[in-house]
């Protein structure tokens, strides 16, 4: 993506995420496609985990999406402890991210699970809190907006791969 060689997480909705990792172990989101539509790519890039992680570590991204919309994200470290999820029980960080459109706009083709295209029209600000386990990734999301819809999606399986499988999948 622009220059980058990235990774891509499949969703069983059809969300497909493009992220990087840096030397550091920080995660970038480069963007998102649903479907078949033109993906939507964040410049800059969209900084989801910042290494070293500690309860209380909080960072800001400011950035806009190929449409032209811009974002403001916060993230907070929130809490570290196990999560139990159907995968199993990690030792994962809570992070709060409250993602707002400054200039307005409520965000219908941008939202944050894992920066995925969900149509949140209507509310211009979105809070999630999602579990990240190093190693693993996120175990637990929960979403919720000011009594706008709450959506929880936990890990289910945690499976080790080769390159080659991840393209046949």
């Amino acid at each position: 993506v622009e220059g980058t060689t990235t990774h891509v997480r499949r969703f069983d909705d059809g969300l497909q995420q493009f992220w990087s990792e840096t030397p550091e172990r920080d995660k970038l989101v480069h963007g998102v496609t649903f479907r078949l539509e033109m993906p939507l790519l964040f410049h800059p890039p969209i900084l989801t985990i910042d290494e070293p992680l500690y309860v209380g570590k909080i960072w800001e991204v400011d950035s806009r999406d190929s449409d032209g919309l811009a974002f403001h994200i916060r993230f907070e470290v929130t809490a570290f402890g196990d999560i139990t999820v159907p995968a199993g029980t990690y030792q994962a960080f809570t992070i709060r991210e409250t993602l707002e459109f400054p200039e307005g706009g409520t965000g219908v083709r941008i939202h944050r699970h894992s920066w995925g295209i969900r149509g949140l029209t209507g509310t211009a600000q979105q809070v999630t809190d999602y579990s990240y386990a190093d190693g693993i990734g996120e175990v637990l999301t929960t979403t919720g907006s000011f009594g706008h819809r709450l959506l929880s999606l936990r890990t289910v399986a945690v499976q080790p791969s080769t390159w080659t499988r991840i393209r046949m999948l």
